[in-house]
């Protein structure tokens, strides 16, 4: 098996380009990240962005650019999680403080109401968000491979809300309940080694033989890599 168009973290390449790569060098065992990965996460964000904030967007002057806030939100969500990972906070103040925090950073000032309703919104909406096709036709094609490869999920995140992506996803059609783990569930997240040693525990796959595929350089790629694994740097276009 070549790997060596994998392991490396200089270039990322799209959903496009990781379907055809995956159907010509193919690895035992494959482990799929979920937010922008499988599917944009802009799109829930900003739709949610809309429905909540439009009549004051309407009053008011100043609002940010769905770009800017997008990205602000991404650089807080990650901080706010880490809070919550760590026991800092509950699940109802990591909420809040990444999204009054988002808006305070675009010169925004949303109360704690308006935060709770915004979020309320926004998770409604990630329970509508669908899968990227090229994955989706990459998985119909391996469903008929013989011997078709393991697929599998690993995803950080609180369980019930990274489960209701999944589901909305419908990703249980192609991979068995049992090969999704989402370490809200556990005790670490990645990159930390602990999330990629309890994958494999659970699943019975070997580093070896296992190649992570997601978004983020750091918790996805360089934490795979540390693990032993594979890894391939996804970047949705």
């Amino acid at each position: 098996m070549n790997t060596q168009i994998f392991d490396q973290d200089t270039r990322a390449v799209t959903a496009d380009e990781a379907a055809a790569l995956l159907r010509t060098v193919p690895f035992p065992n494959l482990v799929f990240d979920v937010d922008e990965t499988l599917y944009r996460r802009s799109e829930p964000y900003l739709r949610a962005y809309r429905l909540a904030f439009a009549a004051r967007r309407e009053r008011e002057e100043g609002w940010p650019d769905e770009e800017t806030l997008f990205r602000k939100s991404r650089r807080f969500t990650e901080e706010e999680y880490r809070r919550r990972m760590r026991g800092e906070i509950n699940m109802e103040e990591m909420l809040v403080r990444r999204t009054v925090l988002s808006f305070a950073a675009c010169g925004i000032t949303v109360t704690r109401e308006e935060a709770l309703a915004f979020e309320e919104i926004y998770e409604k909406a990630q329970g509508e968000i669908r899968l990227v096709p090229a994955f989706r036709e990459l998985f119909d094609t391996l469903a008929e491979v013989s011997p078709a490869p393991f697929l599998g999920v690993l995803t950080n995140g609180p369980s019930a809300h990274q489960r209701n992506k999944i589901r909305a996803l419908g990703l249980t059609k192609w991979i068995p309940e049992e090969n999704i783990l989402v370490t809200g569930d556990i005790d670490t997240d990645k990159p930390h080694l602990g999330a990629f040693r309890a994958y494999e525990a659970r699943c019975g796959v070997r580093p070896e033989e296992t190649l992570m595929i997601g978004d983020n350089p750091e918790a996805d790629i360089r934490g795979a890599l540390a693990a032993g694994w594979h890894a391939l740097w996804i970047k949705l276009n």
